[in-house]
């Protein structure tokens, strides 16, 4: 009797565990994600490849890049350019991390937002 009590409060400890370790992983992940974007576009400007359209894809594809460990695609990444002609740079990635175990009080999906913001240097 004691041992099943025991073990199922384990379990839910260890279950606890692997959820917030998740958690972090996929928050440290999105946050490298947004600022490797928001640093390629520091880095490349836009007359490098010829109009606005381009470089925003160019500094897409290189925060896709980055990421190989969650699944972001092209439409979770944000490219600010109407703070270009403040010689900025702005990319914000949003992730759906789903849980794995449902918790009372806690939402199945919890939203990872990350805006890194970079002044041009070129």
């Amino acid at each position: 009797m004691e041992f099943a009590i025991t073990a199922s409060l384990l379990i839910l400890i260890l279950l606890g565990c692997v959820d917030f370790g998740r958690f972090v992983y996929a928050y440290v992940s999105v946050s490298n994600t947004a600022c490797e974007g928001a640093n390629f576009g520091s880095l490349h400007g836009v007359a490098e490849f010829g109009n606005v359209g381009n470089w925003r894809t160019a500094v897409v594809n290189a925060t896709l890049a980055e990421n190989n460990d969650i699944s972001i695609s092209a439409s979770d990444v944000t490219v600010d350019t109407s703070v270009l002609t403040n010689k900025i740079v702005s990319v914000q990635v949003v992730h759906q991390f789903q849980l794995l175990t449902a918790w009372p009080g806690l939402p199945a999906t919890l939203t990872l937002t990350r805006k890194a913001v970079m002044p041009i240097t070129i």
